[in-house]
């Protein structure tokens, strides 16, 4: 019963002396991204991923021909991939940076280029294949 005891109290002690004081001065918080930039992010990863995917699948049945990133691999479908990806990644890291010291900045890009990207899926999709 006494090593019980001993021990609530050594745990009780642990817990008081490991959370701050009331009175201490707050430590700042790191920078937080937001909510907004990341649905600016995500909303942005969405369309670039599915403009991939529409234009591998536009090359692959011949109905398109990749003309901006990524160009010269566009028969190389791992190459092609790998390239639209990295720019896109490049490009989230980016904002993620401008956000540190101009957010609105940052989300005004952001959902500039996911506008764009949107433009270009709905103009890739809608390509149809040369009449044989």
């Amino acid at each position: 019963m006494r090593t019980a005891s001993a021990a609530t109290i050594s745990f009780t002690l642990l817990l008081l002396t490991s959370t701050p004081a009331f009175a201490q001065t707050p430590v700042e918080q790191p920078h937080s991204d937001g909510p907004a930039l990341h649905i600016v992010i995500m909303g942005f990863i969405t369309a670039a991923s599915t403009d991939l995917a529409v234009s591998t699948y536009q090359i692959g049945r011949g109905a398109g021909r990749e003309r901006g990133f990524g160009a010269p691999w566009q028969d190389s479908p791992v190459a092609f991939g790998i390239t639209k990806s990295a720019m896109s990644a490049a490009f989230v890291y980016g904002i993620q940076h401008v956000h540190k010291t101009r957010p609105k900045t940052a989300i005004v890009l952001g959902v500039a280029a996911t506008a764009v990207e949107g433009w270009l899926v709905a103009r890739g999709a809608a390509l149809t294949p040369p009449a044989r």
